[in-house]
């Protein structure tokens, strides 16, 4: 009578692709925006590329964090010159109940550099500044407004939509993971799979209630399932 099922590569093909960006108060933000944008989304990240002997591209790692990659390659950004550069000390994993990662690196100074991705909302908590691309801001309640609509115009869109940001820490001193920079938003795209429509069109003749489970906002579930 019901029949449930994973949103992603299930109801979609787990293709992600970079379809959006909200940086700096802007859905089309510059070259430099993008690419402290995508300096943390790297970092952040624990996704591999290799390139194979036929010139392909080999993804290892989510389908999520390998579009990230995929996107600084095609900024003209290298990945791993990114982590060489800023070697990896320790990761804060996702854990029950919080959507979000961080990673902590080295930065050759006296000081580290936390990376920070996960839900929009999750990592807007975290955060207590914001960054215009050009100097830190406090983050006031319509700084705050601005992001939360952005972030529904992608879910509304269909998209898996991702918060960035950063902190500079004191060498030495513990990682701790709020009173964060806000750097902006990424959206990415999965489209549809193949035969899905036809199949919960079957399911549904059939009187059979189909549900779908994700871990994605409402908001781009819902945008799924109407497509």
């Amino acid at each position: 009578t019901v029949i449930c099922a994973d949103k992603t590569g299930t109801i979609t093909e787990n293709r992600m692709t970079v379809a959006a960006w909200y940086i700096g108060g802007h859905d089309a933000p510059s070259p430099a925006q993008l690419e402290r944008a995508l300096t943390i989304a790297c970092l952040c990240n624990e996704a591999e590329l290799t390139s194979r002997s036929d010139g392909a591209i080999e993804m290892k790692g989510s389908a999520t964090e390998g579009a990230l990659l995929l996107a600084a390659r095609d900024a003209d950004m290298d990945h791993q010159k990114l982590r060489d550069r800023f070697p990896l000390l320790d990761t804060r994993p996702r854990t029950e109940g919080e959507n979000w990662m961080a990673t902590v690196h080295a930065t050759g100074t006296r000081r580290r550099l936390v990376a920070v991705k996960g839900a929009p909302e999750e990592v807007l908590r975290r955060a207590d500044r914001w960054s215009d691309g050009e100097s830190v801001k406090p983050l006031t309640p319509e700084a705050i407004r601005d992001v939360l609509n952005a972030n529904a115009r992608m879910a509304d869109r269909g998209m898996r939509v991702l918060g960035l940001a950063y902190k500079s820490l004191v060498d030495g001193a513990a990682p701790r993971y709020h009173d964060l920079v806000w750097m902006g938003l990424v959206g990415l795209a999965d489209p549809v799979r193949a035969g899905v429509r036809e199949a919960i069109a079957t399911c549904h003749a059939a009187g059979i209630r189909t549900v779908v489970i994700t871990g994605d906002q409402s908001r781009t579930a819902l945008a799924v399932c109407r497509q």
